[in-house]
């Protein structure tokens, strides 16, 4: 490990020691240290999701968390539409990757966008679904592709339930997040 990477892993440790307890990602007097420090994605394998989580779907039809899961895994992707940076580039990165290969959603599996920003509005999912849909250009393409919006206690329980840590950076007018994506099995547990 050289001596850059060795700092990053010390500056990281001690950012997390300076949250204050019960942070929440909604929180707006964080400072830039603190809301840094309140990022990561932690692997909680076989975690089960809140199945009586609603939300929005991209129609405005509300719909449990539940309704998603039965016979098929889910691919999990927390993040939010209107960002203007990295989650952009992690949809098209799923994109991509579910593009090479046989599986298809809507047959063989469900893909759920959800967003983090409670002020995102069923007709901004539909618009970034739409564009998924055409780019994924398979039959089964708007069945298996699904674009969820909520509220923040909705929202929170959902991510602490799968490990995924942000904050909203009050400076930066966005939400500072990890990226990834989790597999959830048809039961509804984190599998990767």
């Amino acid at each position: 490990m050289n001596r850059f990477s060795f700092s990053l892993l010390v500056l990281s440790a001690l950012l997390a020691t300076w949250l204050p307890k019960g942070v929440q990602a909604h929180d707006p007097t964080l400072n830039p240290m603190q809301v840094l420090g309140a990022l990561g994605f932690d692997q909680r394998l076989n975690a089960e999701v809140p199945r009586d989580l609603v939300f929005k779907d991209e129609n405005g039809q509300r719909v449990t968390l539940g309704s998603f899961f039965a016979t098929k895994p889910v691919i999990l992707s927390l993040g939010y539409f209107e960002c203007p940076n990295l989650c952009p580039l992690v949809r098209h990165g799923l994109l991509a990757g579910l593009q090479g290969v046989s599986f298809t959603a809507g047959q063989d599996f469900t893909v759920l966008a959800v967003s983090i920003d409670p002020t995102e509005t069923p007709a901004v999912a539909t618009k970034v679904k739409q564009e998924y849909v055409q780019a994924y250009d398979r039959p089964s393409g708007a069945a298996g592709w699904r674009f969820l919006t909520t509220d923040h206690a909705t929202i929170d329980r959902l991510s602490q339930a799968v490990g995924f840590r942000y904050a909203y950076d009050t400076r930066q007018r966005q939400f500072a997040h990890a990226s990834g994506v989790v597999i959830l099995t048809p039961e509804g547990r984190v599998a990767r």
